[in-house]
């Protein structure tokens, strides 16, 4: 089955009258014929009963009917896309970001695509995930890097990285010594948390993990101004982290696995489906195509010195 039959096909299945179907292909009845025959030749069906009166398209034609316009619909969109990016000379990507997304491998994949479209200018803002939604509904932002749910169903997404948890300690801490420890051992701790305000669905993540392992804890949230891995070092409390770059530790500080499985974070790029941008289109293109595999590394999943909240 190639496209000009499945092209073929369609067309003799809206009109089912192979004359009418060949002048809207441009082209004589014989060859559509022959077009026909063999595609049902390579399926071993037959997909129109055909007499002198009229033509009849059968229940295999009926099921093929639905995937041949989805598949023909996917090849136009797809042709669209080419020329718009082969046409793009220059132009203006603007992008929305959550604080999670800051420390995922989001940085390095708007740093591959401007090695593939050097001559579309680059915005980044740091949003709240609240307002992300609103952003891209209105067109304030092309594309968002963040984790979700978004409020809204006119959305697409790709998944970018995924993380799961290991925990900051201070130097000092017994525990600090091994390269892998269990959950339990971390009983009686106090972990330095973002406020829900702030982390919304992370917050109750992490206390939703700790609690089903049946975990006596308490919470050091962290006040405006303060850095997460800094109340570590300073032994404040613990932290439970993502792996995202081993070469940013604060001096102090010691990433260490969990052997508990724990729950995946999820960075997201996420887009509006009727935003008809050339630009919009060439970074998605560039998303699907490209497998972003981030380093092993570890990074405060809300807070060390990023750009400020929005």
């Amino acid at each position: 089955m190639n496209f000009n039959e499945l092209k073929a096909f369609l067309v003799v299945a809206e009109e089912l009258n192979f004359r009418k179907a060949a002048e809207r292909l441009s082209m004589t009845q014989p060859p559509l014929t022959r077009l026909i025959a063999k595609l049902e030749d390579d399926l071993r069906v037959q997909l129109f009963s055909r007499s002198t009166r009229r033509v009849e398209i059968t229940a295999a034609g009926i099921s093929l009917l639905k995937d041949a316009r989805e598949i023909l619909a996917k090849v136009e969109e797809a042709e669209e896309s080419v020329r718009m990016i082969g046409a793009l000379k220059k132009g203006e990507l603007s992008i929305g970001f959550s604080r999670m997304a800051f420390y995922s491998n989001f940085p390095n994949v708007v740093s591959s695509f401007r090695e593939f479209f050097p001559k579309v200018e680059v915005s980044m803002k740091e949003r709240a995930l609240d307002k992300i939604a609103g952003d891209l509904k209105a067109g304030r932002s092309d594309i968002a890097f963040c984790e979700l749910p978004l409020d809204g169903e006119a959305y697409e997404t790709a998944l970018i990285s995924s993380h799961s948890l290991g925990v900051l300690l201070p130097l000092e801490h017994p525990l600090a010594k091994k390269k892998r420890i269990k959950l339990k051992e971390l009983s009686g701790s106090s972990f330095v948390l973002h406020p829900r305000s702030e982390a919304g669905l992370f917050h109750d993540s992490i206390c939703n993990f700790l609690e089903q392992h049946g975990m006596d804890y308490s919470i050091r949230y962290r006040k405006k101004g303060e850095i997460c891995p800094l109340l570590v070092s300073t032994g404040q409390g613990i932290l439970l982290a993502m792996r995202t770059d081993k070469n940013h530790l604060i001096a102090g500080t010691k990433f260490v696995e969990l052997e508990n499985p724990t729950p995946k974070y999820g960075i997201y790029a996420v887009w509006n489906k009727a935003n008809p941008r050339a630009e919009l289109k060439s970074m998605t293109s560039f998303l699907k195509e490209q497998a972003s595999l981030e380093k092993p590394c570890i990074r405060c999943l809300m807070g060390i010195a990023s750009p400020s909240n929005v």
